[in-house]
């Protein structure tokens, strides 16, 4: 039930800011897109792991593998299931090397990873991992989740 709760509000979500990002040159309407398929590109959560639950609310940062590496102006956002955003990263910088553990290995090859710091996280909360371009009105691609303590 709350699965299907989940994909209701995020159609609706994505069907609203669709509506409210068109362009106004003339012409068609130029709908949002998701941000990681502007740039053709792949990514998933590294750290925290995938799934994880019991994660520190002060971890800390979250680190993100993608098939390229994504320039100033990207960053790494937050959300609620519900979709409310609650944490937003300071940029991306390379991943420290090794890299935290646990972690998740990507599931493509030669993945670069990326490191976004984040504030205190809110406690006992499921997260979505959000991968956003701050220089565009694209909708954050959703890569990964896990649960605060």
């Amino acid at each position: 039930m709350h699965r299907k709760l989940l994909w209701l509000t995020l159609a609706a979500v994505a069907a609203a800011a669709t509506a409210c990002s068109s362009s106004s040159t003339g012409g068609t309407p130029t709908p949002a897109t998701s941000c990681l398929a502007q740039v053709n590109a792949t990514s998933a959560l590294v750290y925290p792991a995938q799934s994880a639950t019991n994660v520190p609310d002060n971890v800390g940062q979250v680190i993100i593998g993608t098939t390229t590496t994504l320039p100033s102006g990207w960053n790494v956002e937050l959300f609620t299931t519900g979709g409310f955003l609650v944490a937003i990263g300071n940029g991306l910088t390379p991943a420290p090397n090794p890299l935290p553990t646990p972690h998740t290995i990507p599931p493509f090859s030669n993945p670069v990873y990326q490191s976004s710091a984040m504030p205190l996280l809110p406690a006992a909360t499921t997260l979505q991992v959000g991968v956003n371009n701050l220089n565009s009105n694209c909708i954050p691609t959703i890569v990964g989740v896990f649960t605060t303590q």
